[in-house]
């Protein structure tokens, strides 16, 4: 199964029970809330139900979830044909499609019409959101249901032109094309990897790839920003083209601008630069037609860029993944988030960042070291990239739940420390990565086990932290719920200690720390997910409420004058560092006579 980008759900005994047009039906909570995480993962959701439209869309929306479903298919039509027309208005592929009907025979119908769609029976929605196909990507600001309501105005809208030009050139299509792309590489990296039926070249890369793309001089990149009368596509296209031989590298655009053009207008504007179409591809470059219907802009009205919301407290969120689900809740009026979470390095391990040895070495590392660090199985380069040494934030909120759970090692020749694994001595850690009997040999040779992190090491290095980056911290700490999972028996008692650590630490630091105290919140097995360190989503909701009111209740402070306080201390580390190499110049001619 390929990742999945929109559920198409049946009604009649499976997003509610009972059939409605034999009486009443119920609709299932669990369902209502599982459209919803779906919709916050960047994955949208329809209906194919033989239904009376008004119906169901009555009961709908008085569940408060009708808004949630795109181009909705309710009537007594076949469902294969119902379904083939909500992929084409959604401008998707049925391989990207899950059909989920508690009718064998519909699913076979459906199966038949589209092919390569994925088809469940009811008996598998509480397994939907732990599918890896369904993890999604955040999109807490609804951005992609939007974009489909956009296209939903645009299918009203094209029903009543019987002349597609005519309906396209007064849909007011205008494109900005951006040429410093560094703010959008987020964008471009997911453009680039994600897309398919408008990628031309489907050429992918990685994130350190992407950097030396958009840095390299003797390359046109440039994204490209669409919108029109029906609403903002936002950044959907990008290609890079080599000035030197005039060949484009990459050329691609989201399915969301199928049919408006914006590739061959694009492509013609360059002057048919050669390109190596990797098909297949919904689109062709060699159109002969006039395109009369695209305008360019400088800039949009009112949003030349994205501007940041004033006076926001700036969080940098330093953790486990799992606090992607708290960043949903917290006021973004109030506050603007910043996520340094765990993530999958190129062998799709994930790569953790946190531990406080780990960032107490962080700054003094060499490139060399530095390139060790990126090559152990569970590195990369991009963990070298945090800000958490910057002045681009105002406080931290910082989970130390992996000083709890990794263990440490130590390099060898160079004596720095990396943090992994989670109650597991060096040979399992071997296992677990499914390395090779050279690459166990190398990384037993290279690095020496220190085990789990000391009490005593932890507190000293908060307070290491809390002195370097003067300013506010606020801890996550860990649940103590006994026997979660029977592979860490020992975890909760680990987390005992550690915490006791840590609640000693901010009581020391009041006026500079505070503690969302998980334990307040997680008491029983049922709060948890899968391990000790993974809760249950109306846990996240009253941890993002703790830290809004730590922040607004004064707890901790964020002072105006910690900006000025940082800016001082890095003038001052940059006369220090000044004043290091003038004394090493001169002992160097002292020596030399």
């Amino acid at each position: 199964m390929e990742k999945i980008k929109l559920v198409i759900w049946d009604l009649d005994e499976t997003f509610w029970s009972g059939t409605l047009s034999e009486g009443e039906v119920h609709i299932i909570p669990e369902n209502v809330e599982i459209v919803k995480e779906l919709t916050l993962r960047g994955i949208v959701n329809s209906i194919s139900s033989k239904n009376d439209f008004e119906a169901a869309k009555a009961k709908l929306f008085e569940a408060g979830i009708w808004d949630y479903f795109i181009f909705p298919s309710i009537n007594w039509n076949p469902k294969g044909e119902n379904v083939r027309n909500i992929i084409s208005n959604c401008q998707l592929r049925a391989p990207n499609i899950l059909f989920i009907d508690d009718n064998i025979s519909n699913r076979k119908e459906v199966e038949h019409y589209n092919e390569g769609i994925n088809t469940l029976s009811e008996a598998f929605i509480d397994k939907l959101l732990s599918m890896p196909e369904l993890k999604g990507k955040d999109d807490s600001s609804l951005s992609r249901l939007k974009q489909y309501k956009i296209l939903e105005k645009k299918q009203v809208a094209r029903a009543e032109y019987s002349d597609n030009k005519t309906f396209l050139k007064e849909s007011d299509i205008k494109i900005r094309l951006i040429h410093d792309c560094k703010d959008h590489k987020d964008r471009i990296f997911e453009l680039i990897n994600r897309t398919n039926q408008l990628n031309f070249t489907k050429v992918r890369l990685e994130v350190g790839q992407l950097d030396t793309l958009l840095n390299d001089a003797s390359l046109d990149n440039v994204c490209i920003e669409v919108r029109d009368k029906f609403g903002d596509y936002g950044i959907c296209g990008f290609y890079s083209l080599d000035k030197c031989t005039c060949e484009l590298r990459h050329f691609l655009f989201s399915c969301r601008i199928l049919n408006l053009g914006i590739e061959t207008y694009v492509y013609k504007k360059l002057g048919c630069p050669k390109v190596n179409v990797v098909g297949p591809v919904a689109s062709s470059l060699t159109s002969q037609n006039e395109i009369d219907w695209i305008s360019e802009v400088e800039y949009f009205e009112g949003n030349k860029e994205k501007e940041p919301k004033k006076d926001r407290i700036r969080l940098l969120m330093l953790g486990g993944c799992d606090l992607e689900q708290m960043c949903h809740y917290i006021d973004d009026s109030k506050f603007e988030i910043i996520k340094e979470f765990n993530y999958p390095n190129r062998k799709g391990v994930p790569v953790h960042r946190e531990h406080s040895a780990y960032l107490c070495e962080l700054e003094s590392l060499s490139e060399n070291e530095k390139r060790q660090i990126a090559q152990l199985p569970f590195g990369d380069a991009k963990m070298l990239e945090s800000i958490i040494f910057s002045n681009d934030y105002d406080v931290l909120v910082y989970s130390v739940l992996m000083n709890y759970t990794h263990e440490l090692y130590e390099n060898r020749a160079h004596k720095f420390k990396v943090a992994y694994g989670g109650y597991m001595d060096q040979q399992a850690l071997c296992d677990y990565l499914n390395l090779t009997a050279n690459e166990s040999e190398q990384f037993c040779r290279d690095y020496l086990f220190l085990g789990l992190q000391k009490p005593q090491d932890f507190k000293s290095e908060l307070g290491w932290l809390l002195k370097r980056l003067n300013k506010p911290i606020i801890f996550i700490n860990g649940a103590e719920t006994p026997n979660v999972c029977n592979d860490e028996p020992l975890a909760s008692e680990r987390h005992v200690e550690m915490n006791k650590v840590l609640d000693e630490f901010v009581a020391e630091n009041a006026s500079a720390c505070g503690l969302i105290d998980v334990r307040k919140f997680v008491k029983t097995r049922e709060d948890h997910k899968d391990t000790i360190r993974h809760y249950q989503r109306p846990i996240y909701i009253k941890m993002s409420e703790e830290l809004m009111t730590i922040i607004s209740g004064n707890k901790v402070k964020v002072k105006k004058s910690t900006l000025l306080k940082c800016e001082i201390e890095k003038v001052r580390d940059i006369i220090r560092s000044f004043l290091r190499k003038i004394k090493q110049k001169i002992f160097n001619i002292v020596r030399f006579f």
